[in-house]
């Protein structure tokens, strides 16, 4: 071999193996982009999955969103919308409306000029590429109207460059309604709130006015040296008392109905005897401004019925005396009671009271029966009275499952009539009912018509009460009959002179509200102490506490009876024959 042909061959080899250094890094290279290609692929697969995801989380949120979402292009046609505007609108698939504009759609349940006028303002709003809210009552689904509040936002695509427009309707008429609820609540607080201020001033007027009268015939009385005019004072006084009187039990009763703790005490009565002393009652102003009051009762009313009398009372001269009250002089006023239904021992009554007074117009009749508010302040200025009258004869009405209506017409009178069904009995029963009530009365008046002097002469009492009038009071009432008290200024003074000696008292008279101890646990201890005559006493309550549950307190503590305040001679009397009788 010839060295140029060795030569050729060597460079040849050398070329060869850089041709072979130059295939393998080109297969390495190659290698590499296949491994590159394959994470791209890779990366690119995920990303579609993650898109995809993406995608099927926000076609969940669209379908399932409580909002109505549509999407509209330039010319505002439907090129999406939410399940919740087909289910709404009743339309099947949103194949029947992909692609129709959004007026011809909404043209099925709205009328074509609010139709025109919203695609007006949508326009305006794409025009000018800004966002427009507003708020409309739209009945989508042909049932019921609701409130929305309406988002009009144009889109631009920065890849198409082509514009659209997102329209979100967003419920609100729950949120309205609670609003609306919101708003009558404030304002019948508003209302309450001030028809108590002019409650408040009514009542300062209305008390204020007998306070006058007892305080200033008070000081007329005191620098009077005629017993004429001394005595014609004390009356006026006595007046005044049993006015103001009136006007807290309207108030307490007002305030138990608010409480809901006016409640009814059913006895037997006769009705003829009731209606009676009722107009014995009224008549007396009814006579003063010589009016006309006429009574009626039906042949069909039975004599004997059962029910809550005293309350029952109070509703008929309460329609009585309004009736006195708001008719003129000569007026006429007629009170009638019919039995209208009688089946199984109820009988159905229907009372009525008419006058031809000045009337009530029905403005104001819708607020006769409302708490804290009076028909007409001004008719309140003028006649007097607390306005309570009427709502508290509405709710004993309505205890004893009746109800009241009013007929009337300014200038013309009135007629206040209200129904209640009684348990009653049979005639024959009545008759012998009669005969007792008239024993009864007999025994009444035999009981009155004894001469309370000196009958506790042997008697002994212990006082408790606090405040030195109201001894002062309980000393004068019962001086003639010679019952001999001893003082305590509060509930444990009390205790301890009756632990002292408990045969010194045979009767204690306590009052609830004390220092030191109030009458409530005073009386617990005097019947927790050892001495046979604690458990026995009578232990008779003097309070103001007049509410039934305050009763109740007084029986719960050991006490035997209760005397309300102010202090009825009569009641008080009463109470100590019947527990220092000579049978006690």
């Amino acid at each position: 071999m010839t060295e140029e042909l060795r030569e050729q061959i060597d460079a040849l080899e050398k070329e060869n193996l850089k041709l072979r250094r130059k295939l393998a890094r080109i297969e390495s290279v190659a290698e590499r982009n296949k491994k590159v290609a394959a994470s791209v692929a890779s990366v690119g697969s995920m990303l579609s999955l993650e898109q995809k995801r993406r995608d099927r989380y926000m076609r969940m949120l669209l379908e399932n969103s409580p909002d109505i979402i549509l999407l509209l292009d330039a010319d505002l046609r439907f090129s999406y919308c939410t399940r919740t505007f087909l289910e709404r609108a009743n339309i099947a698939d949103f194949s029947l409306i992909n692609g129709h504009l959004l007026t011809d759609v909404f043209r099925r349940f709205m009328s074509a000029e609010w139709v025109d006028d919203l695609a007006e303002k949508l326009r305006r709003s794409f025009d000018a590429d800004s966002s427009l809210t507003f708020e409309e009552t739209l009945n989508i689904s042909g049932v019921e109207p609701r409130v929305y509040e309406a988002h009009f936002t144009p889109v631009r695509d920065d890849e198409t460059e082509r514009s659209s427009a997102l329209m979100l309707f967003h419920d609100i008429t729950e949120l309205r309604r609670t609003q609306e609820l919101a708003d009558i609540a404030r304002l019948a607080a508003e209302s309450a709130s001030a028809a108590k201020s002019v409650f408040l001033s009514n009542m300062s007027h209305e008390i204020r006015t007998p306070m006058n009268a007892i305080i200033g015939m008070t000081s007329i009385a005191k620098s009077a040296d005629d017993a004429d005019k001394i005595e014609e004072c004390l009356d006026k006084i006595e007046i005044a008392s049993t006015h103001l009187l009136g006007i807290i039990n309207d108030i307490l009763d007002v305030s138990k109905i608010e409480a809901n703790k006016l409640e009814l005490s059913p006895t037997r009565f006769n009705i003829h005897d009731t209606i009676r002393r009722i107009v014995d009652i009224v008549g007396l102003k009814s006579e003063e401004k010589q009016q006309n009051l006429n009574v009626y009762i039906g042949d069909g009313v039975p004599d004997t019925l059962f029910a809550d009398e005293k309350r029952l009372s109070q509703v008929v001269a309460n329609l009585l005396s309004n009736a006195v009250k708001f008719t003129p002089e000569k007026g006429v006023i007629r009170l009638s009671v019919r039995c209208t239904e009688k089946k199984t021992g109820v009988c159905t009554l229907l009372i009525d009271v008419t006058d031809n007074g000045i009337g009530i117009s029905k403005e104001q009749q819708s607020r006769l029966f409302s708490s804290f508010e009076q028909a007409d302040s001004s008719t309140s200025r003028k006649f007097g009275g607390t306005g309570l009258g009427l709502v508290i004869s509405k709710r004993i009405i309505e205890m004893m499952n009746g109800e009241i209506r009013i007929e009337s017409k300014p200038g013309k009178g009135s007629t206040f009539s209200f129904t209640v069904s009684l348990a009653y009995e049979e005639t024959d029963a009545d008759d012998i009912a009669d005969g007792a009530d008239d024993a009864d009365d007999a025994e009444r008046e035999e009981i009155g018509a004894v001469d309370d002097k000196n009958i506790f002469g042997d008697r002994r009492a212990l006082l408790a009460e606090d405040v030195e009038i109201n001894r002062e009071i309980v000393r004068a009432f019962t001086e003639p009959t010679g019952l001999k008290i001893r003082e305590a200024r509060n509930g444990k003074e009390a205790v301890e002179l009756f632990e002292r000696d408990p045969d010194a008292f045979d009767i204690i008279l306590m009052d609830l509200q004390m220092p030191e101890m109030d009458g409530l646990n005073a009386t617990k201890a005097i019947r927790g102490l050892g001495a046979v005559k604690a458990k026995q006493i009578p232990i008779i309550a003097m309070t103001a506490n007049v509410f039934r549950e305050d009763v109740e307190k007084c029986l719960a503590a050991g006490m035997n009876d209760h005397i309300g305040k102010p202090i009825d001679s009569g009641k008080l009397m009463e109470t100590l024959r019947k527990y220092l009788g000579r049978d006690n």
